[in-house]
């Protein structure tokens, strides 16, 4: 099992390479800096290397989940899609566009898996950011130190390693890409009527329910109709009805497919995902 050592271990051997005396062969310094970078370096791509396969591994899974699904329901069309998906997958070939009409489910799949691929790229940029810096900043420090010492020849072996370092595609991957911008919350009050969400709750986990957002405030839940809905903050939205003993406060994602929220006052969950992607006309 691959683990993620807490910084302040590298901070340390690295400052046990660099407390090396200026006078001491200067090869030997640089090779103990690289074996230290390079042993933490590929313990945090192999770690992230397994997140992703496990990811993979799981997509496929549920794909091939639906595949099933979607035949029995006899949808020929939609299942040949998915079809196609598992097979570029397996292939290593790169995503294509999903059609316009592909089951909703699918497109909800792959939603998840590109967003998880993100994530995993993003926390693999952010440590080796991190470990890299580390890295060029001891070799940095020892290259200085040599320099004032008049080690010329000696210091110029550590800039070179500098070099070396920050031509590495890992680490010129991690130095280049910035976090990005967070997405606009989507403006739910425009989005929001005209679609349709799968809804479930804690009570009855096995039971999908439908509901629907209307134009002037009001909903559908199933068969009850004249369900209130009120957009309270950004991304925040409250269903009451007379005859509920409770309301339900839902809190939707930043695009706006999914919700996570739960009855008050029982506190039971509630969850959802948009099943119509186009409102309708």
């Amino acid at each position: 099992m691959n683990r993620f050592y807490p910084t302040i271990l590298i901070v340390c051997a690295l400052l046990v390479s660099v407390s090396l005396p200026v006078c001491g062969d200067a090869a030997k310094t640089v090779e103990a800096f690289r074996i230290s970078f390079e042993k933490r370096m590929n313990s945090e791509l192999d770690g992230h290397g397994k997140k992703a396969r496990e990811l993979r591994q799981k997509y496929l899974e549920l794909l091939k989940k639906l595949k099933g699904e979607l035949g029995r329901q006899e949808k020929l069309t939609a299942a040949a899609q998915v079809v196609a998906e598992i097979e570029a997958v397996e292939d290593g070939e790169q995503a294509k566009p999903i059609p316009e009409n592909a089951d909703y489910r699918f497109k909800r799949l792959r939603v998840q898996w590109e967003r998880g691929i993100e994530e995993i790229l993003r926390e693999r940029n952010r440590k080796v950011e991190a470990t890299s810096k580390l890295y060029l900043k001891a070799l940095d420090s020892e290259k200085r130190k040599l320099t004032r010492a008049g080690e010329i020849k000696e210091a110029l072996l550590l800039e070179a390693e500098e070099m070396r370092v920050k031509a590495l595609p890992e680490v010129v991957a991690a130095l280049k890409v910035d976090e990005p911008e967070e997405l606009a919350a989507i403006d739910l009050k425009k989005f929001l009527p005209g679609r349709e969400f799968t809804y479930r709750r804690e009570e009855a986990k096995n039971q999908e329910m439908r509901l629907k957002f209307q134009k002037q405030g009001l909903a559908s839940l199933e068969k009850t109709i004249n369900v209130k809905w009120e957009i309270v903050g950004e991304r925040r939205v409250v269903l009451t009805h007379p005859a509920w003993s409770a309301s339900m406060h839902l809190k939707f994602s930043k695009d706006g497919l999914s919700f996570d929220g739960k009855a008050v006052p029982q506190g039971t969950w509630r969850r959802g995902d948009l099943i119509e992607e186009a409102p309708a006309p």
